[in-house]
């Protein structure tokens, strides 16, 4: 397998950052920048990394289409978005602080330790899940900021072709 192969990826309206781990994900050390309308060529091995992951660097109401092209053998491309989870219901939910804001506001106003007590022990709290939108079998993609564009390259020359 050639070890000098390199992939090139675009991305049309923001910038992009390789990023790594499961989610929350984190800035790989020495990994490729991509700025906004520019086109990057980078290094690919394919038996040490065969898929590479990109955060869309801008806010949530930006889009950006990013595209591989010039991988030695192909690149599927899919877009991974943190995805609010549906509120469950609690028994506590009717005594949550926001559903009293008057009771809030005197609290405010005469007993702050309370209230914090009361939001710690009543607050509602929605995190979100790291969950693939649409399929990978292209190698281009529409992402917005705050988005992970996670790139598989295909190697044909792998124990498969063997």
């Amino acid at each position: 397998m050639k070890t000098d192969t390199t992939f090139t990826i675009i991305s049309t309206r923001a910038p992009l950052e390789e990023v790594d781990g499961d989610a929350p994900y984190y800035m790989l050390p020495g990994g490729v920048s991509v700025a906004d309308a520019a086109r990057k060529t980078a290094p690919l091995d394919l038996r040490a990394r065969p898929v590479r992951k990109f955060r869309v660097q801008a806010p949530h109401d930006v889009g950006t289409a990013v595209i591989v092209t010039d991988s030695p053998y192909g690149a599927f491309v899919q877009v991974r978005r943190c995805v609010e989870r549906e509120p469950t219901k609690k028994w506590w939910q009717p005594l949550a602080a926001k559903k009293w804001p008057r009771m809030g506001g005197f609290m405010q106003r005469h007993a702050r330790s309370l209230l914090a007590l009361w939001f710690l022990l009543t607050d509602e709290v929605n995190e979100c899940h790291w969950s693939d939108i649409g399929d990978a079998t292209t190698n281009q993609v529409f992402a917005r900021g705050g988005d992970v564009v996670v790139v598989t390259f295909v190697n044909a020359e792998g124990d498969h072709a063997e």
